[in-house]
């Protein structure tokens, strides 16, 4: 399984109830899945860099999650059909990995 982050903004027009139950059903599609949900971050409302469906600011919820790529098929569709979502993306998160400590030089 690989790691992956979905950002999600949500229409600041919902309550805050709404946009929870937006953040818990995402959850439970990742997690229901077989995958594993390390974290989510609530960004709250923030403003957007440019209108999107006439709206200037946007709640934003970031997901990391670690899953297999045919389930971010899935989790696409459904994102693409949850009302109240404005826009997501999801991308590979690539997790810098530790290197070994080098070997000490040895002396001459």
């Amino acid at each position: 399984m690989k790691a992956y982050e979905c950002m999600v903004l949500v229409d600041p027009t919902f309550n805050e109830a709404d946009v929870e139950k937006i953040i818990v059903k995402v959850e439970e599609q990742i997690q229901k899945s077989g995958n594993v949900l390390d974290t989510t971050n609530r960004w709250g409302k923030r403003k957007l860099s440019y209108e999107i469906k006439k709206v200037n600011e946007a709640y934003y919820v970031l997901f990391n999650y670690k899953a297999n790529t045919q389930f971010n098929v899935e989790l696409d569709k459904s994102l693409k059909f949850t009302n109240g979502v404005l826009r997501h993306m999801i991308i590979a998160s690539y997790v810098e990995k530790k290197k070994a400590p080098a070997k000490a030089m040895q002396a001459m």
